[in-house]
């Protein structure tokens, strides 16, 4: 059983109905770390020891490589192209990490926010400005980067049927790095990471996109479909709106999950900023909550509120995490409180990150 609730299972909950009977999350099969019941994390990324050996499973190059891009020209292209990179996915045919991106998240790699717009830091580009983006950058509202890897046979072979696929929304336009010049091109960027060379070439957006700029990840999940995702994707944009605040979203494929990593841009210097983004963070939380929703990753500031989420069953799930923290580590001397896993001998409300903390 999934650990975070069905909306009208957590009702349910409340009126007294057994588990076994409360209505279940419709998700909770899709992705065991993010619904549960999963615990290996505890070790494998967690805080319930100390690593003290670690090994390697190399793997032998592949005989090349092609990367290749996909832009998609209108921003409701988003729930046809998800229903495009399904089946691939799932059949094996995209072996590189879906990698979906909005406009914004593309535009920011190549200029600040002011070569963009004159809007102010208070609202949010207005939609005329994207239009005028879309076209400077020749792209458009989404762009899809991937690669394949093998013999040349092999790979031509995947090519075909990808491109065949995803080139069937109406607008969508096929490239391979070779047709994407410049040092600097995004995709060149992403092809490096796809290459297994470590670069923090998809990350330098940051330096230039705000002044003093800084970031909140929220990353929530769906299932891998398109309903599903503008669903949550409409919803996100929404909450953006309403903090005035620009959104910025980078979409990646996980099984069958679909992993929407809201990114919040703000001036840290900016307090009025600073706040609006703090806030919007904890809404995402919130409101994915409510629909059952998981988040894969977040700020540190937020893990609290994020294991909170995972109350089905009065929160089975976070009790068996803190039992076997405090087998292992009865003193609280590991990372106290990461990922929301307090010791006994801690007072959680203490130390607790509270709402207006994001640092």
């Amino acid at each position: 059983m999934g650990a975070i609730q069905d909306p009208e299972g957590r009702k349910q909950a409340e009126q007294g109905v057994h588990p076994a009977d409360q209505k279940l999350n419709e998700y909770f099969a899709l992705f065991p770390y993010g619904w549960g019941p999963m615990n290996d994390g505890l070790f494998s990324q967690g805080n319930a020891g100390i690593v003290t050996k670690m090994g390697f499973w190399l793997m032998p190059a592949p005989q090349g490589m092609t990367p290749f891009s996909v832009t998609f020209e209108k921003e409701a292209d988003l729930a046809a192209l998800v229903d495009c990179i399904q089946p691939l996915d799932l059949n094996g045919t995209l072996q590189s990490s879906v990698s979906l991106r909005n406009l914004t998240l593309e535009a920011a790699h190549y200029g600040p926010r002011s070569s963009y717009t004159n809007a102010s830091h208070k609202e949010v580009i207005p939609e005329g400005d994207f239009e005028k983006m879309a076209k400077k950058l020749n792209t458009g509202r989404w762009r899809y980067i991937g690669a394949v890897f093998g013999s040349d046979k092999v790979r031509a072979a995947l090519i075909e049927d990808i491109k065949k696929e995803l080139t069937k929304v109406p607008g969508s336009k096929w490239a391979t790095l070779d047709e994407c010049p410049g040092e600097q091109n995004l995709v060149r960027a992403r092809a490096t990471y796809l290459q297994g060379i470590s670069s923090m070439g998809e990350f330098a957006w940051m330096k230039q996109w705000l002044p003093n700029c800084s970031v909140i990840m929220v990353a929530a999940i769906s299932r891998l479909e398109g309903k599903a995702v503008w669903e949550q994707y409409s919803l996100a944009k929404e909450l953006f709106a309403k903090a005035g605040i620009d959104y910025i979203s980078h979409y990646v494929a996980y099984f069958r999950t679909m992993h929407n990593v809201c990114i919040i841009p703000y001036d840290r210097k900016d307090k009025d900023m600073r706040g609006r983004a703090q806030c919007l963070g904890r809404t995402l939380v919130k409101e994915w909550k409510a629909r059952g929703w998981s988040v894969f990753r977040t700020h540190v500031g937020l893990m609290d509120q994020v294991a909170d989420a995972y109350d089905f069953n009065n929160g089975a799930l976070w009790k068996m995490h803190e039992e076997i923290h405090d087998t292992l580590d009865p003193n609280g001397i590991l990372a106290p409180g990461r990922g929301g896993v307090w010791p006994k001998c801690y007072d959680k409300d203490a130390w607790m990150m509270g709402k207006k903390y994001i640092g």
